[in-house]
Parts: structure tokens; C-alpha cells; sequence
């Protein structure tokens, strides 16, 4: 298993760096004792290449390269420094102003749960969605506990609404149902709007052994779970090879 990271985990260590999401630092611990107990060959820091990985001459290969944060098209300034990712606001990797507004595409916890990370700070925080609700997708006790939290900490939430512009100091939303403009003052916007897979690895493997197979967000934004479970078929798969 190359790793590229420094620990097991991968997207869990960063969710777990969110507001009630601690539990998540478990999935990389649970894998690190038992991958170590089954003898499994873990290699950390190792961004691997197609030929480290061709260079062990596997039989099968799963690709589980994940993701990368998407940027969403056709919002002018999205490229602006004041645009960050919700990933580095996690991290730590960014400053955020005092006027925040989270574009919230990925339609589950993370817009909500940055949200209410950077409410906690004292920051004026408001979250955008196209959808009709906020968080539609969260588990329902997950959603109701985050909403009234984020609600005790003064978010703004607008559903059904998005971005055209984003300027140095301003952003200009707009609502979907009468298409009215509202140009508000902003100092930074976070994008949390899912991921992208990182094929680039496992396509090239693809193009050198019969046998690659993408899995988790390599192969798809889903859920933990499922991620999980796809991985488990896949190696329950090999089985019959």
C-alpha cells in the first residue's frame, strides 16, 4: 500500500479537524494497527509513481488515488487569492477574514461544518447553496444537532442561491427563483463543492496492466461508507480470480 501522506486516512484526517468530527481520526488509527497486524507492506510518504508501483509486477492493482477539491465554472473571480478551499481551512493552511460566505455545492456536512468552525472563531459567517435546503444529504441527527449549532452561532443560510461574481472585496449572489443580484461585502470565500478524482495515475497504469481498478473517490464522489464498502468488494473480488 503506498500512502502518500504521512498516516492512514487520507480525506478522514481532514474531516476529523471539523467541529464533532473527531471520530473520524479513527478510520486512519483502526487501519494503521490492523494493516500492521495482518502484514501488510504500508509504505508512508510515498507518492508513487507508475513505475513503483508496475515495479512490484502486481497482479491486480486498485487505484484509490481520491480527490481533489473542485472548483466550480462560470463564477467570475473564482480564481481570486481571496478564494480558498474548505481542505485548508481544516488544515490550517489559510487566513480567513471576518466576512465569509461558504459556497456549499456539495450538498452534505462540509459547507456547514466550516461554517460553524469559522462562526466559533468570532468570523460573519454565511452559507450559499443551489439546493432548496442546506445539508440535504446529512444524516438526519447529524443535520439537526450541526443546524442548531451553527443557528446559536449567528450563520446566515441561503438556499436556493449562488455566486456570478466575486470580486477583492464584494461578492454578487443571485437567487434562482426571481434572478434578483445582491451585491454583499465579503473578505473571503471558501468553497466547499465536493471533488474531482485523481485519475492521472491510475490511468496510466490502466494503459500497462490488465488488471487496475478505481476505487473509492478515484473512481467517484461518494460517501465513506460506500468508498468503503466498494473497496471491500473489490478485494472480495480477487477471491475468484
Amino acid at each position: 500500500l503506498f500512502e502518500r501522506g504521512e498516516s492512514l486516512g487520507g480525506q478522514t484526517n481532514i474531516a476529523a479537524k471539523g467541529p464533532g468530527r473527531i471520530d473520524f481520526a479513527e478510520v486512519g488509527r483502526y487501519f494503521s494497527v490492523e494493516l500492521k497486524r495482518l502484514g501488510v507492506d504500508v509504505r508512508l510518504n510515498s507518492a508513487a509513481t507508475a513505475d513503483d508501483v508496475l515495479g512490484l509486477n502486481p497482479d491486480d492493482i486498485f487505484v484509490a488515488t481520491g480527490g481533489r477539491p473542485r472548483v466550480p465554472d462560470h463564477i467570475e473571480g473564482i480564481g481570486r487569492a481571496n478564494v480558498v478551499q474548505a481542505w485548508d481551512v481544516f488544515n490550517g493552511d489559510v487566513e480567513c477574514g471576518q466576512r465569509v460566505v461558504v459556497l456549499d455545492d456539495e450538498f452534505h456536512i462540509q459547507g456547514l461544518n466550516v461554517a460553524e468552525l469559522l462562526a466559533a472563531q468570532g468570523k460573519d459567517v454565511e452559507v450559499v447553496t443551489r439546493e432548496f435546503e442546506v445539508g440535504p444529504h446529512i444524516e438526519p441527527n447529524t443535520r439537526m444537532a450541526t443546524l442548531r449549532r451553527v443557528d446559536e452561532l449567528g450563520v446566515r443560510l441561503s438556499p436556493t442561491t449562488w455566486a456570478r461574481e466575486i470580486g477583492p472585496d464584494y461578492i454578487v449572489l443571485y437567487h434562482f427563483y426571481s434572478l434578483r443580484e445582491e451585491t454583499r461585502p465579503v473578505d473571503t470565500v471558501v468553497l466547499a463543492c465536493n471533488v474531482v478524482p485523481e485519475t492521472g495515475l491510475g490511468s496510466e497504469l490502466a494503459e500497462r496492466h490488465p488488471r487496475v481498478k478505481f476505487i473509492g473517490d478515484a473512481s467517484g464522489p461518494a460517501r465513506l461508507e460506500m468508498a468503503t464498502f466498494e473497496g471491500h468488494l473489490a478485494a472480495v473480488s480477487l477471491e475468484g480470480a
